[in-house]
């Protein structure tokens, strides 16, 4: 598969076939966290879109979009 244009694009073609790629994004429209385990990374989730996204980048939450590699489990 081709991947989709820009860096959101190349991560949700890589998210599509069950892979969590690293991708160029110099205007970090996408920034990879990696976390320990499920309860970390809602913590983590929350926080960045609550507070630090929005801080960083002047731009309001709801403007913010979260993409997960995989469904179900404790998160």
């Amino acid at each position: 598969r081709t991947p989709d244009p820009g860096p959101i694009g190349e991560l949700v073609s890589g998210i599509g076939i069950g892979e969590l790629l690293q991708v160029e994004a110099p205007g970090k429209e996408v920034v990879i966290v990696p976390v320990r385990d499920a309860g970390e990374a809602v913590h983590r989730t929350v926080q960045l879109v609550a507070d630090s996204v929005p801080r960083a980048f002047s731009i309001p939450a709801t403007d913010t979009q979260v993409i997960t590699v995989g469904h179900g489990g404790a998160a």
